[in-house]
């Protein structure tokens, strides 16, 4: 399914970094979202601004909208901000980096 979708779009306000976040951007696809943990969304998508509640309102859904609509329009953008996240998630969350981590941990307990 995300190897053929342009993007998430995640509107889930009680995660602090979404599995759904780093499995998109495993597959090169940028995130759309009302949460930008670690700035990763502004980085690697569009950040539409914090909503709380149950987001159903016109307001709410006219930023995921707008946003849906930004992305879209610029395929040059969300190509490369794909391809970013992608690099990202090989860089900081492959076996190898779990691996490093893990070793590095262990090696300080010693």
């Amino acid at each position: 399914l995300l190897r053929n979708a342009w993007a998430t779009v995640n509107t889930s306000v009680h995660e602090a970094l979404p599995v759904s976040f780093l499995e998109s951007f495993a597959y090169g696809k940028p995130v759309i979202s009302c949460q930008n943990p670690d700035d990763l969304v502004n980085r690697f998508g569009i950040y539409t601004g914090e909503i709380l509640g149950e987001g159903n309102d016109d307001e709410s859904i006219g930023r995921f909208a707008g946003a849906i609509e930004k992305l879209i329009s610029n395929r040059d953008e969300m190509v490369r901000k794909g391809l970013a996240a992608r690099s990202f998630v090989s860089q900081n969350y492959s076996f190898r980096s779990f691996e490093a981590a893990l070793d590095g941990i262990t090696r300080n307990m010693i």
